[in-house]
C-alpha cells in the first residue's frame, strides 16, 4: 500500500514492527519500526507526520498461529488496535482505514461474501478481527 500511495504523491511514511520489511517500502519513504501498542511512540509519529488518516494493516494474520497462540492475536489485534485508536485521538487523527479479514465470516454461506454476511468466526484470528 505504501508504494501505491507514494506514487500518487501522498507523501507520508510507513511503520512496521519488523525491520526486515524495509524492502517492501520504496527508497526515500520514511519507515518507522515499532509496535502499535506503544502509545507514546505512535502518538509521537502521528504528531510529527500529521497524517489525515491512518491505514491499519498491523494485525497478526496467520490462522494456524492464532490457534497455537490465541493470546498473541487478542493482544495485538484487539488491545493493540484499541491503543492505536487512542493514540490517534490523542494526536487529533480521527480517520482510519481498517483492514479486516474474511476469517470473521467462518464458513461462508455465499460467495463472493457480501458485506452484510453473518459473522461466524471459527478460529482466534477470526474472533480477534470481529471484536
Amino acid at each position: 500500500m505504501v508504494p501505491c500511495l507514494w506514487s500518487q504523491d501522498h507523501e507520508q511514511g510507513g511503520s512496521h514492527d519488523d525491520p526486515s520489511q524495509r524492502e517492501a517500502v520504496p527508497g526515500g519513504v520514511p519507515l518507522e519500526v515499532g509496535d502499535i501498542a506503544d502509545q507514546a511512540a505512535v502518538r509521537g509519529l502521528l504528531e510529527r507526520f500529521k497524517p489525515a488518516f491512518v491505514m491499519h494493516f498491523a494485525a497478526s494474520a496467520l490462522v494456524g498461529e492464532s490457534i497455537e497462540n490465541p493470546l498473541k492475536y487478542f493482544e495485538n489485534n484487539i488491545a493493540g488496535g484499541v491503543k492505536l485508536v487512542g493514540s490517534m485521538l490523542a494526536a487529533g487523527v480521527k480517520s482510519i482505514v481498517f483492514s479486516s479479514s474474511a476469517a470473521v465470516y467462518g464458513e461462508p454461506v455465499e460467495v463472493p461474501i457480501p458485506e452484510g454476511h453473518p459473522k461466524a468466526p471459527v478460529n482466534p484470528r477470526g474472533y480477534s478481527k470481529s471484536a
